[in-house]
């Protein structure tokens, strides 16, 4: 306010050195401006190898085998409104895949905007998803036999080439577009008590993703998942029926291509239908 009513005062005086000293003032507000800085920071070169994996979960290497591989897809044909770069866009992505961060979270942490992060993030997700021919596949019958060997050596398991479980991707919140206490919102809810879809995932013991599903709510059972499951059909179709199974935990059935462990219940018991407790049967007579 002390400015103005300066200015507004000199703007009445007559004298040469007034008036000089008037255009003096207003070339100071004009020049004056506000700093811009690129706030922007290049994890490449400021976190040290340990912490860019930490944070990134991926090395140097394997970030930049990702941004040659989605170049073409992310990149922007002009630098009108200082677009991200391949590489900034990817390392915005896989840090919100690290963490699970808020997208505000990843956002202050690359320098932008919250909307930009999500914006980001679902690009460079998109992205990915157009070359999961490439690397999510099941294996070929030399690839299942290397792993069989492997199970037998490490853990005395025969003919085991690949196994099938159900993991739970959590959401922060309910998912939205559901009308409240509706059933459709209630399906996501899983037994663990808190939203999230069931996805289930077929692997080898080099941690190797083969197949992928994502398609069912978090309170679908893992049995009934696999039993839709694309997935399924292929391996009891059969690239090599009857010579390699897949493992899977106490919640799939037995199948001709799935073994599971024995359960805990004593020799010479059954479970009743209508209980929990077990029910022992008479012994044969003679």
């Amino acid at each position: 306010m002390n400015g103005i009513r300066e200015i507004l005062h000199l703007r009445h005086l007559r004298r040469a050195e007034q008036v000089d000293e008037f255009e003096e003032m207003m070339d100071l507000q004009l020049v004056r401006q506000p700093e811009v800085f690129d706030r922007r920071a290049d994890h490449i070169i400021v976190l040290n190898h340990a912490e860019f994996k930490r944070t990134f979960r991926f090395t140097e290497a394997g970030v930049y085998a990702l941004v040659d591989m989605l170049h073409d897809q992310l990149h922007f044909e002009s630098n009108r409104g200082r677009p991200l770069t391949v590489l900034q866009q990817v390392l915005v992505a896989l840090n919100h895949y690290a963490g699970g961060h808020f997208q505000r979270t990843t956002g202050l942490c690359a320098g932008i905007s919250q909307p930009t992060a999500f914006r980001v993030s679902e690009r460079v997700s998109y992205a990915l998803c157009q070359h999961k021919g490439r690397f999510l596949k099941m294996p070929t019958e030399a690839q299942m036999a290397a792993t069989a060997a492997r199970m037998m050596e490490k853990h005395q398991l025969p003919q085991i080439a690949y196994a099938v479980d159900g993991m739970m991707v959590r959401f922060d919140t309910a998912p939205r577009g559901f009308p409240t206490n509706t059933l459709a919102l209630q399906d996501f809810n899983c037994r663990k008590n808190f939203y999230a879809i069931n996805a289930q995932v077929v692997c080898n013991d080099e941690m190797l993703i083969l197949d992928l599903d994502c398609d069912w709510p978090g309170r679908t059972h893992d049995a009934r998942v696999w039993a839709w499951s694309d997935v399924r059909a292929y391996l009891e179709g059969g690239p090599v029926p009857g010579v390699y199974f897949l493992a899977g935990d106490s919640a799939y059935p037995i199948s001709p291509v799935l073994l599971k462990p024995y359960s805990n219940v004593k020799p010479g018991t059954t479970l009743s239908w209508r209980c929990s407790t077990p029910v022992f049967l008479p012994s044969a007579p003679g």
